[in-house]
């Protein structure tokens, strides 16, 4: 299981974002990432933005970094490579996704979208809580996989 990701490309400006199709859509964005004719790619030390979209009807979600509320995002450096599957459906809670792991996340000034700088290669784990804890109620979380060369 999979989810189906859409690249967009803006040519002229070489600029494009990644969305993951899933609930809620998790879209990130680096300026310059398109190489010619190989797609999109990241790169460290650079700045990545994300946003985070209703599915449904295409507002865009407000966000924090609370950790606790729905909207909360955070970011982790991934130890190996990991698919947005692996971490939903194994709901994987081991150090990887760890505070040592975290990546500081810098919100807008309106609350609609972040930023964060990976510092290394590697693969880097978007979470957003989808579902905060309540009694009766566990938690759930969307996830997106970026790889950063």
């Amino acid at each position: 299981l999979y989810p189906i990701t859409f690249d967009a490309v803006v040519k002229d400006e070489k600029q494009g974002t990644i969305t993951t199709v899933a609930t809620p859509s998790i879209t990130t964005y680096q300026e310059g990432s398109v190489v010619e004719n190989s797609g999109i790619k990241y790169v460290k030390d650079k700045e990545i933005k994300v946003t985070v979209t209703d599915n449904t009807n295409g507002a865009i979600k407000t966000l924090s970094t609370d950790g606790a509320t729905e909207g909360s995002v955070a970011v982790y450096k991934l130890s190996q490579e990991r698919t947005e599957a692996d971490l939903q459906i194994n709901n994987i809670k081991t150090s990887e996704l760890a505070p040592t792991n975290s990546v500081d996340v810098a919100l807008a000034a309106d609350n609609k979208s972040f930023t964060f700088t990976p510092d290394a290669e590697g693969y880097y784990a978007i979470q957003y809580l989808t579902t905060a804890a309540t009694e009766g109620t566990q938690v759930a979380y969307t996830y997106k996989i970026v790889y950063v060369e």
